[in-house]
């Protein structure tokens, strides 16, 4: 859960940091478009949101996890057709779906990758937002 709370304070200072300095190239240059502008904040928030995806694999409530991001995710685009809630925002909204025991569990506990379930035997598909942690 510590990393989790870290990356998303990290998160919201990315997509300040992005924002600032999207205005300061579009007030340099008025022909910066505002889907350009839009487009380049989906990205970052999409890619924000994708990194912390796998972060609880093998723990307890990880399937839910997974779902609410995936779902979080795919609502925005279908209501905006863009992103637009930030990515720290997203993740705290798929926080509420892990149990405690999860959250406050030490990082030294975790589940060794040996442990976690492999599908090698089926093919794999993976969605555009999976894909973007390939």
């Amino acid at each position: 859960g510590e990393i989790l709370r870290a990356f998303i304070e990290y998160a919201s200072e990315e997509e300040e940091r992005h924002a600032a300095n999207l205005a300061k190239r579009s007030n340099r240059s008025s022909s910066s478009s505002t889907s350009e502008t839009t487009s380049s904040m989906d990205t970052l928030r999409k890619r924000l949101v994708a990194v912390p995806f796998s972060l609880f694999a093998g723990e307890d409530g990880n399937n839910a996890y997974q779902r609410a991001l995936r779902k979080l995710i795919s609502r925005q685009r279908r209501q905006t057709r863009h992103y637009s809630g930030s990515a720290a925002g997203i993740l705290e909204s798929a926080l509420t779906f892990l149990p405690d025991d999860t959250l406050t569990k030490p990082i030294t506990d975790y589940t060794p990758l040996r442990d976690i379930p492999s599908y090698e035997e089926y093919q794999q598909r993976a969605g555009p937002f999976q894909r973007t942690i390939l």
